[in-house]
């Protein structure tokens, strides 16, 4: 609960914006000037998913619910965002318009408050700032993860802290080429990957091969259980990867119901 109360606290200033952080001054003043005040009623829809994605928006105060439409045109509530989270990244890291949005944004609470920024601008201050050009393409990263998480048919099982928690053993994302061994034989997987975009293929001794692409986990079984693999995980086309820490996934399900651990375990 207390953590929940320090993250609805509203902010004062785009500059306490995580995205925005420790940027010049002069830098968020422009971005302040090109950006405007909405108040939203609960209920009232800011974004809808299939629209163009012209919009970029940080939250001042109060909440978004994010919602995906599933099958059967059913909706589904896959994260709450508070005060100081960055949504719409498609409209700056596309032209904007020329990608649709991939979910919904609803208020979720009266009293909200959002900046609109004008995306034009914004692309300019990230082609000046590189910094802030990784964090919001590392937003996008973290955004599809989290829909995917939610969406994805054992995934479903967990409650939203779980995969909450299963999200911050996050290390980073690297770009693998053709070629890169990102796990060897014969050890304990330091790290478990899961392929964003691309694919990786696991060769065992008798040159048997299994191919795992966009989606898949790679190496969460072993490193679960700190089992030496028997073979090794190679990248057979260039691939985006999502790196966990093994060490704090093996906290976590030590923590965690036998039911939470299973599912853990089928997503290898």
């Amino acid at each position: 609960m207390k953590d929940t109360v320090e993250k609805m606290t509203f902010i004062s200033s785009l500059g306490e914006a995580k995205v925005l952080a420790g940027l010049p001054e002069p830098t968020i003043f422009r971005l302040s000037s090109s950006s405007k005040i909405i108040k939203l009623e609960k209920g009232e829809t800011i974004i809808r998913e299939g629209e163009p994605a012209e919009k970029v928006i940080i939250i001042k105060s109060g909440l978004l619910n994010v919602s995906l439409q599933g099958f059967g045109n059913e909706q589904k509530i896959v994260r709450t965002c508070f005060p100081g989270d960055f949504l719409g990244e498609n409209s700056v890291l596309y032209p904007p318009g020329s990608k649709l949005t991939t979910a919904s944004l609803i208020c979720a609470t009266d009293a909200t408050e959002i900046w609109q920024i004008n995306a034009h601008n914004l692309i300019n201050l990230m082609k000046q700032e590189s910094i802030l050009n990784q964090r919001i393409n590392n937003i996008k990263e973290l955004h599809q993860l989290d829909s995917f998480f939610s969406m994805h048919e054992n995934m479903k099982d967990l409650d939203v802290n779980t995969r909450d928690e299963l999200l911050s053993c996050i290390k980073t994302f690297i770009v693998a080429t053709p070629g890169d061994v990102i796990l060897d034989a014969g050890e304990v997987p330091e790290n478990v990957f899961l392929v964003v975009k691309g694919e990786v293929e696991y060769r065992l001794p008798d040159d048997s091969k299994i191919v795992f692409g966009t989606d898949h986990f790679i190496g969460m079984r072993d490193a679960l259980h700190g089992i030496a693999m028997e073979g090794e995980y190679v990248v057979t086309k260039e691939s985006n990867l999502a790196m966990f820490d093994s060490d704090k996934l093996r906290e976590m399900a030590l923590a965690s119901s036998t039911a939470t651990v299973s599912i853990l375990e089928r997503l290898n």
